[in-house]
């Protein structure tokens, strides 16, 4: 029961981190496009679509990143001994 719940509070911490690293890059994505498009209103915005990708992109690669390490440092952590 322990073993089992140690495995998936590694996934979901790992995940999380994920997460956090996707959070963070789409931060710093955003920053670097407020920085070629300006913000005096004169020379246009991104399309929504770019932004869509961009923070779909940033959140599904780097969750499911953190979800194969969590299973990956999970299955090696706590392998069985029979």
């Amino acid at each position: 029961m322990l073993r089992a719940l140690g495995k998936y509070a590694l996934l979901v911490l790992c995940t999380a981190v994920g997460l956090v690293a996707g959070y963070v890059s789409y931060l710093l994505a955003a920053l670097v496009l407020l920085m070629i498009y300006g913000d005096d209103g004169q020379s246009g915005h991104p399309s929504k679509f770019l932004m869509y990708i961009l923070l779909i992109g940033s959140f599904g690669l780097f969750g499911i990143a953190g979800v194969a390490v969590g299973l990956k440092l999970s299955s090696g952590l706590f392998k069985s001994n029979e």
